[in-house]
């Protein structure tokens, strides 16, 4: 098993998938690890946010929404410790897949289209890994998250923040757990995630997959702890970036509301920022390159809308029930309102954050969305590109998503 679990205690589940919990009671997270041992850590429910205490946001949003822009506006912040996509890495120490292969809809969606339902191992591990990132608790991070591709790939466009950690990986690039994967496992692990649910079950240490593999992941794990040994010094620079931010952001197209539930309960001063696109201009645009975009599909733009539209339409049934037990820390952003006037709505979100938008981003937001028309023009490409056939089904599968997002849908 790579990474064996971690139990932060009993979660129970509701047959609402709603996570109910008491004030008093202890909230663990479950998770994946990298060591044999098994611990307990437990995260007490605070009654109140602490002033004193780091501001945390997370942004909750979907493949293709404008999300990689949007998450510019904490990169740029010189006070925040911002990161890219990093439940995408809790997927790759899970079952040893690829990094950047765990297509979102393949989360949620089995290839043949039927609905995949989340394990709570699942659950729980992405919202520990989450947790454990706000509050800078590297040393229970998998070293996946570390050494991930997404740190040079991005930067410096969508992950230009820390600069001083990616130099610090580059110095040790030539080791990676990529390589690890390639040297040991990838014959016998899938490296898309959904591609062979029983192989991802053994590669996660779930069913035990005989000598052969038991031979490999052992090698395979002797690998990435080297890795963890050789890259030290660039984790306590992490970890330092951290601890000395006043604003944490996390930006997820691989978190459930779930997850999120989870991480409301332990995290009082977490604020949820859940970003939205119209379905016709997300499926255009993941047509453009298969990763964008479920397997299930299989290139059809409307079968990707109805696992768009279901996935979201489940998510904001949830969301709808996390805004009264958590009233004010949600704020609902569309991709359409925010391009219409990007500036006016970012003063908003930092609002809704508690914290003043700096001047300087300000001046970064005038100077990128200069071309507000061709924005809002780029939004509504769909309007060019989709048959009449295409919009008419796609309305047909989204009718709860254009029903309940409040917004002049043309």
């Amino acid at each position: 098993m790579i990474h064996p679990s971690k139990v932060y205690g009993v979660i129970r589940v509701a047959s609402t998938v709603v996570f109910i919990f008491t004030v008093s009671f202890l909230l663990h997270l479950s998770r994946l690890t990298s060591s044999d041992r098994r611990n307990e850590i437990t995260i007490r429910e605070a009654a109140t946010e602490d002033p004193n205490l780091p501001k945390m946001v997370l942004i909750v949003t979907y493949q293709r929404c404008g999300s990689s822009f949007f998450g510019e506006l904490f990169d740029e912040n010189i006070d925040s410790f911002y990161v890219y996509e990093p439940v995408d890495s809790y997927y790759v120490a899970k079952y040893s897949t690829v990094e950047g292969l765990n297509t979102p809809t393949d989360i949620s969606t089995y290839w043949n289209g039927s609905v995949r339902i989340q394990p709570v191992d699942e659950i729980e591990g992405v919202a520990a890994h989450l947790n454990d990132l706000f509050t800078c608790n590297m040393d229970d991070l998998p070293v996946q998250f570390f050494n991930h591709k997404y740190w040079y790939l991005f930067a410096p466009d969508f992950q230009s923040s820390q600069p001083e950690y990616r130099k610090c990986l580059r110095s040790t690039k030539k080791v990676s757990a990529h390589k690890c994967r390639e040297d040991h496992v990838s014959t016998l692990c899938p490296p898309n995630l959904g591609q062979d649910w029983q192989s991802h079950a053994i590669c996660a240490g779930l069913v035990d997959g005989g000598h052969v593999y038991k031979e490999a992941m052992g090698k395979y794990r002797e690998c990435i702890n080297d890795l963890r040994t050789s890259i030290k010094r660039c984790i306590e620079i992490s970890r330092r970036n951290c601890m000395a931010s006043k604003l944490r952001v996390m930006k997820s197209v691989r978190t459930s509301m779930k997850s999120v539930s989870l991480l409301m309960q332990a995290l009082p001063s977490l604020r949820v920022i859940h970003l939205v696109r119209d379905p016709r201009g997300v499926v255009l645009s993941r047509m453009r390159q298969p990763s964008f975009r479920g397997t299930a599909s299989n290139g059809s733009l409307t079968e990707e809308a109805k696992f768009f539209c279901r996935d979201v339409a489940r998510e904001l049934k949830l969301r709808k029930k996390l805004e009264k037990q958590y009233p004010g820390r949600i704020m609902e952003v569309i991709y359409e309102k925010f391009v219409q006037d990007p500036l006016d709505y970012s003063k908003k979100v930092y609002d809704h954050i508690g914290v003043p938008l700096p001047d300087y981003i300000e001046e970064f937001i005038q100077k990128n969305t200069r071309g507000k028309t061709d924005s809002v023009a780029k939004s509504l490409k769909w309007q060019s590109k989709l048959t009449y056939g295409n919009v008419l089904k796609i309305k047909e599968y989204c009718q709860y998503f254009y029903e309940n997002f409040q917004h002049e849908w043309t």
